[in-house]
């Protein structure tokens, strides 16, 4: 191999295959290859960098002029980009700003070195990837809330306590443990919290299993009908947030869990609160032990609630929402003070009494005033018939006349017929607040006609709590009842998605509807998240449905299904929690 580099004409070292003066490749005079991952790493001397010539300053590009569109049809497959209203689900969202004429456009160059502008149709096209990109990890993001933190709970799907190695946990509805088993007993989730047991201490968990409450002995109270908790006597949300005023002891109103009685020992008040925890009104407390509150249950958006009021030996008739005195009554004499349907309320006095001997004293009240107060010797009793006839009914005993008092008109009035028409708030369809069922049977949506008249001479809903759950899973149903059958409908459609008996019952919160119940302990099912139809062959002593799964009891275990019927988890039926 020749000692002198052909390219710098310099003697170099013969034993390498590259000049160690200038560092350029001699090639083998044995070889046509030369090896790259072979050669050593070496660091050569950096050569002098000649001086660069300056640069050209490039001309601005000049103001592109806007050009009228042409009128040609849209290639096909192209959508144009609609703007992005700002909604619930895209809060936060900005949406991508056009371009102005103030903007110059980028350019690029081609390979003769001359400057072309880009076509304004890549921009936009760009913009279109763009903003999808955007809006599909928005809604991909999205998660499904109602408001309403029970339905939420539902939403994120069950989570089922279980016994294992003689400690619970909890496991989802694909038979998976996402709780560890480490508590000595375990309840089932409600809302977004469960109560369960750890050696000595009572402990309230989210569904990661961290601990919220820890208590040395509680036994809790869950208001299902609005996700609230009572705990040691005072008042808890959803998220475990103590809501009730400080001192104060809280309970519920028996029947009506929109509202709550308190009594605070410390300062001697007593009085009702709303689900919120805000003191709708108070008073001086007498005796704790003798201070109930009763609150009538109001059907209408036109009738305030009327609360019949114990407190020691004095009693009261007030406003609930105020607390404004509108009658009194001896309490001292009372056994039952209570108020019912649409502000009818009513006293029991005491056995034995002199001039009240056991009997009924029945009131109905009005615009903050007392209309009507019975003599028990001649009317034996008042019932609220206004969501039928829009009227009071006051029974007469033998020998006396009804009477009837028109809640519209408010008056007394002659004969059954009145024009009295007033807003529903407690009917059961109004849970299905976009529709509105008329009295020929059909179902409307603003104008449009969903069901007809005459098809089904009645309907079945979905509770609220389950209704809202279907809704939040794209279901909008409801149960058409007729003569002989019922079948399962679907509002956006006005289409019958399945047959159902027509006794079906829809009150619980579950997505199961049974279809048949066989004496020998089987039993078939409907599901109307999969529409799916499962009979189960296994005399089972009893069947639980929940809201996405179903479980069998059967004598010595408890087989747990999911919205598909497909067995997920099998349990000893020793610790199944129901």
């Amino acid at each position: 191999m020749n000692n002198v580099c052909p390219k710098c004409g310099k003697e170099r070292n013969t034993n390498l295959n590259f000049c160690n003066n200038c560092g350029a490749v001699i090639a083998d005079e044995t070889s046509n290859v030369t090896s790259i991952t072979s050669m050593p790493t070496v660091q050569q001397p950096v050569q002098p960098v000649e001086p660069v010539a300056p640069v050209t300053p490039v001309q601005p590009i000049q103001p592109v002029e806007l050009v009228a569109p042409v009128e040609s049809a849209p290639a096909p497959g192209f959508q144009p980009v609609q703007p992005i209203e700002t909604t619930a689900s895209n809060a936060g969202f900005q949406p991508v700003q056009p371009m102005t004429s103030a903007q110059p456009l980028t350019s690029v160059k081609t390979p003769d070195g001359e400057k072309k502008k880009l076509d304004p149709k890549i921009i936009i096209i760009a913009l279109v990837i763009i903003v999808g990109v955007i809006v599909g990890v928005v809604i991909f993001n999205k998660k499904k809330t109602t408001g309403d933190p029970v339905v939420d709970n539902m939403l994120k799907g069950s989570l089922i306590p279980v016994k294992i190695d003689d400690k619970y946990g909890y496991i989802n509805t694909k038979g998976k443990v996402v709780i560890a088993a480490e508590y000595d007993s375990a309840e089932s989730f409600k809302g977004s919290h469960a109560f369960v047991r750890k050696g000595s201490k009572y402990q309230f968990i989210d569904r990661d299993g961290n601990v919220k409450l820890e208590f040395d002995y509680i036994y809790p109270k869950y208001i299902e009908e609005n996700g609230l908790w009572i705990i040691k006597d005072e008042l808890y949300n959803d998220k475990l947030d103590k809501i009730s005023p400080t001192n104060a002891k809280v309970k519920t109103v028996y029947d009506n869990y929109d509202y709550f009685t308190f009594t605070n020992t410390v300062d001697k008040k007593a009085g009702l609160l709303d689900v919120n925890g805000k003191v709708l009104w108070q008073i001086e407390l007498q005796d704790e032990d003798k201070f109930s509150v009763s609150v009538a249950d109001i059907d209408f958006k036109e009738l305030t609630p009327y609360c019949a009021v114990k407190n020691g030996s004095q009693g009261l008739f007030v406003n609930c929402t105020t607390g404004k005195q509108i009658s009194t009554f001896d309490a001292s004499r009372v056994e039952y003070a209570s108020c019912t349907d649409d502000n009818v309320c009513y006293l029991r006095y005491n056995d034995g009494d002199e001039d009240y001997p056991g009997e009924y004293v029945y009131y109905y009240f009005q615009d903050d005033q007392k209309i009507i107060e019975t003599d028990p010797k001649k009317y034996s009793y008042i019932s609220s018939s206004i969501e039928y006839s829009g009227y009071i009914r006051v029974s007469g005993r033998s020998g006396e006349k009804d009477l009837r008092y028109d809640v519209c008109n408010k008056e007394f009035m002659e004969g059954y017929t009145t024009s009295c028409k007033l807003t529903p708030k407690k009917v059961t369809f109004s849970d299905y607040s976009e529709y509105t069922i008329n009295d020929d049977g059909s179902i409307t949506k603003g104008e449009e006609e969903k069901i007809p008249k005459g098809r089904y001479s009645s309907y079945k809903t979905f509770n609220k709590r389950t209704y809202t759950y279907l809704l939040a899973n794209k279901k909008d149903y409801i149960v058409g009842v007729t003569s002989s059958n019922a079948s399962l409908i679907d509002l956006t459609t006005g289409k019958e998605i399945y047959d159902l008996p027509k006794n079906t019952s829809l009150s619980s919160d579950s997505t199961f509807i049974e279809l048949a119940d066989y004496d020998d302990g089987t039993a078939k099912y409907y599901n109307v998240l999969s529409n799916k139809v499962y009979t189960f062959d296994t005399k089972a002593k009893y069947y639980y449905s929940y809201v996405d799964y179903i479980a069998v009891v059967t004598e010595d275990n408890v087989d747990l299904y999911d919205v598909d019927f497909k067995k997920f988890y099998t349990i000893d039926r020793s610790s199944f929690v129901n």
